[in-house]
């Protein structure tokens, strides 16, 4: 301004029209220098003077306007606009937070920007954002930690802008989840386990300090919890599943959840302790198994199987509802306990069913030596020999399953009904016809040969008395 006056004298400026100090939220100023006066306001370039006049005893008078473009340098006056951003991630679009401009603090800026102006003159500006804010996004909570401003090699919290021009800036954090890791073995529990970033820890574990931005290392390891062998299958994240079927892999969080290992389970034979009448000569041969952990819940049934030699053919003699009961008992009519002569050696088999894999137990024989017997009605017909081993309930399975080609369907009756037991298509067409008639109570088998149809899912439909139960059954060739 000394240009006009002839020496440096500092300027007073007054706004004219609001109380307001800030001059890029005022309409006009006037400035007053001494006797000099001009009255400027903003303009699409910078700002420019109006009128420019003196006061001389009280009495101003009117100079050339033209003269404002000498005293008021144009240029030294600019705006430029500053526009500032958050990046909340995932929650960029509904999420807002704070950032500073030269220590104003711009509250609810989110991924639309926040604009200011700020005078050519006054730079250099400094924008900073602000780390630890916990935020809500669709009524969920984080912890936001600061990561970087976008276009800055540094992640510095606080830049500084030195040349005086427009600028746009980001402020970008990541969200910290609370994430569980765990397996899931279904009945089972969730215990066993698990490796994070390599370290083996136990299930469930919860590491701290997960951004959504960062990959972790996590494994699923194969192992037995109440005698199941479970097998790695795949991961899942919030019942959804990741498309991971290497126990080993990097995982991206993308909210607050849970991350489970999900595996294949197969009973082992651990829990059984088969035994046998071995002291009743002459007797039928009795099997007794002791149940499975998770009888009448994962594991539904027991295949009962024969093999008569070591060469035999092993034989399904039936399957065993799981019930509950502390101990189970197969009676085997067609050999009597030996240890005499003619003897043969039998070999019996339990397998327990694990319903969620649809997987038995692997073969796993107990031998005893009997003779066949000629002196007690056979299998077919033993269900009648006392009261006690008349179903209590109706039952309605089938084993194995999947099969190829053959299953065998077993149900039990607690009263005299007429009984229906068909096969469907998926398309609710009949495919066969195994049991129409009516039955006695007791326990009952009929083999479904599928052996002319293609691999798929089929529904086997029973109806018996006031009981109707419909159960799929997969043939797999």
């Amino acid at each position: 301004m000394d240009g006009v006056s002839g020496k440096d004298i500092a300027p007073t400026i007054f706004p004219t029209n609001r109380a307001d100090s800030l001059i890029d939220n005022v309409d006009t100023y006037l400035i007053v220098v001494e006797n000099l006066y001009a009255i400027i306001h903003p303009t699409a370039q910078g700002f420019d003077a109006q009128i420019y006049y003196t006061v001389t005893n009280g009495v101003p008078s009117l100079s050339v306007s033209t003269a404002a473009t000498v005293l008021i340098e144009n240029e030294a006056w600019n705006s430029k606009m500053i526009s500032l951003r958050n990046n909340f991630g995932g929650d960029k679009e509904y999420v807002n937070g704070i950032v500073f401009l030269k220590g104003e603090e711009i509250q609810t800026t989110g991924f639309n920007y926040s604009s200011r102006y700020r005078q050519s003159a006054d730079f250099p500006q400094t924008v900073s954002g602000t780390s630890g804010q916990t935020l809500s996004g669709n009524g969920i909570s984080y912890y936001r930690i600061w990561r970087k401003w976008d276009g800055y090699t540094n992640n510095e919290i606080s830049q500084t802008l030195y040349d005086p021009n427009p600028y746009s800036g980001t402020a970008i954090y990541a969200r910290q989840c609370n994430i569980t890791i765990q397996n899931d073995f279904g009945s089972a529990g969730s215990g066993g386990t698990i490796k994070y970033g390599g370290n083996n820890q136990s299930s469930p574990y919860q590491p701290s300090l997960i951004y959504d931005d960062e990959n972790y290392s996590v494994e699923g390891i194969s192992q037995s919890a109440s005698y199941i062998d479970f097998t790695f299958n795949h991961w899942e994240f919030e019942s959804a599943n990741i498309g991971s079927s290497n126990p080993k892999t990097d995982f991206k969080p993308t909210s607050h959840g849970t991350l489970k290992a999900k595996f294949t389970g197969k009973p082992n034979n651990g829990y059984r302790n088969l035994s046998f009448n071995y002291s009743e000569e002459g007797q039928p041969v009795k099997v007794t198994w002791s149940k499975h952990p998770l009888d009448n819940s994962d594991v539904t049934q027991y295949a009962v199987y024969r093999k008569v030699t070591t060469q035999g053919t092993p034989t399904l003699l039936t399957t065993v509802t799981a019930n509950g009961s502390n101990t189970y008992t197969y009676t085997d009519y067609d050999y009597a306990i030996s240890s005499g002569d003619n003897k043969i050696l039998l070999f019996y088999d339990v397998r327990a069913y694990y319903a969620p894999s649809q997987i038995s137990a692997d073969v796993d024989f107990g031998a005893v030596y009997g003779v066949y017997n000629t002196n007690i009605i056979s299998n077919n017909f033993a269900q009648i020999m006392t009261v006690s081993e008349i179903p209590t309930q109706y039952s309605f399975t089938n084993y194995p399953n999947p099969f190829n080609p053959t299953t065998t369907i077993s149900y039990q009756l607690p009263e005299k009904s007429y009984v229906t037991i068909k096969v469907f298509d998926l398309l609710g067409k009949e495919v066969t016809t195994l049991v129409s008639g009516n039955k006695n109570a007791g326990y009952y088998s009929v083999q479904f040969d599928a052996g002319k149809l293609t691999s798929g899912i089929y529904i086997c439909t029973i109806n018996a008395g006031r009981f109707t139960q419909s159960k799929k059954i997969m043939l797999m060739k």
